[in-house]
């Protein structure tokens, strides 16, 4: 089988998924997160609503994507999606607050964003969170669900943009690379230069008292 039809058969299962949670609606707010275990920058969470047709070939979890794939993909989704948010939310409120605090905020910010909050069912990554009970949760919904993958890929193009702005808001750091991930460069530079104001220092405690 050629790979482009190998492809487009992997979307239909994804699409097939989503119909299966839409009832009769004709579209889903798909949601998920980034940057939850970053120890720098915001958590984001995107949410489109994705109608069952036409089919954004190639379309998966974000982490199976080449940057430059992403960003073709994001500007397919955002062409073709009834509507698309991306929220932020900033690393002094994850301090002050916790993540699960954060990650709740942003989701309840994303699907009231796309103004489809109360006409369509919303459908998020993972597991459930007290905040959003009357959404659905499925495990793995990222490489599953169409509309989750979509989320995927516009909060992690949207994220990623984001560190790349702070990687020349705050040098040394290496934003634009690790985009907030604790890597052994980012570590390093962490333990040499301090944290900036655009880390989770709630999140990096232990690297810190190993200086």
């Amino acid at each position: 089988m050629k790979r482009a039809e190998l492809e487009r058969l992997k979307t239909e299962v994804l699409y097939a998924k989503q119909r299966e949670y839409a009832g009769d609606f004709p579209y889903v707010i798909g949601v998920d997160e980034v940057g939850r275990g970053c120890i720098a920058g915001p958590v984001s969470v995107g949410a489109v609503v994705l109608p069952h047709k036409p089919h954004i070939v190639g379309i998966k979890d974000s982490k199976k994507l080449s940057p430059s794939r992403r960003e073709k993909l994001s500007r397919e989704i955002r062409t073709q999606a009834v509507s698309v948010a991306v929220a932020h939310i900033s690393p002094d409120v994850i301090d002050k607050k916790g993540i699960i605090y954060a990650l709740q905020r942003a989701m309840l910010k994303a699907i009231a964003q796309t103004g489809y909050a109360q006409k369509a069912p919303v459908i998020i990554d993972g597991n459930p969170l007290p905040a959003l009970l009357q959404a659905t949760f499925v495990v793995k919904g990222d490489d599953t669900i169409a509309a989750i993958a979509a989320a995927s890929i516009v909060a992690k193009v949207s994220r990623d943009r984001v560190m790349s702005h702070l990687d020349t808001a705050s040098v040394g750091y290496g934003f634009s690379r690790n985009k907030g991930y604790g890597t052994p460069e980012h570590i390093q530079a962490l333990k040499k230069l301090g944290p900036s104001r655009y880390h989770r220092l709630s999140f990096c405690g232990n690297f810190l008292k190993n200086t």
